[in-house]
């Protein structure tokens, strides 16, 4: 194996480490003011000194870093935050560092990479108790604004 190859692994590593200890996963489902369903998923490290941060970027070539944010405490120092925040590079930076992840990071990218796939968008029943696209009375009554964000909900599906 190459030099490079090795350094590049290694870096990798360092990187799941400093993930393992100071990263987090997420996924979540919010309703919209519209009430429609929103999707959320990301990774992220925060801490108070931005040069770690920056180093993490660099080598997974992915993420942006920013701040500085003040924390919620008052006590607290203002933080730097990286993160990723799409899908397809959330699902990567978990492949990367795979093999060098503990069980708990490991089990939360898998979590929220199988919530995000098996995530199915309710559909809105109307008050006769069909789909509201295929319910004349009740389309009638919606804005054409109300239509068209539900015929787009429809289209995912």
């Amino acid at each position: 194996m190459s030099t490079v190859a090795v350094d590049f692994r290694e870096k990798l590593a360092w990187a799941a480490g400093f993930f393992d200890g100071e990263g987090h996963v997420h996924y979540g489902v919010r309703r919209t003011a519209r009430g429609t369903a929103q999707r959320t998923i990301g990774a992220t490290v925060a801490q108070s000194g931005r040069e770690r941060l920056d180093h993490l970027a660099d080598v997974l070539g992915v993420g942006r870093v920013g701040g500085p944010y003040q924390a919620k405490n008052e006590r607290s120092q203002p933080y730097h935050q990286w993160a990723v925040s799409r899908f397809e590079l959330v699902q990567y930076v978990g492949a990367a560092m795979w093999p060098w992840l503990g069980s708990v990071k490991q089990q939360q990218f898998d979590h929220a990479i199988t919530s995000w796939i098996a995530f199915v968008p309710d559909i809105a029943l109307c008050e006769h108790g069909s789909e509201r696209l295929r319910c004349v009375p009740c389309r009638s009554d919606w804005t054409r604004r109300g239509w068209e964000t539900t015929r787009r909900l429809r289209e995912v599906v």
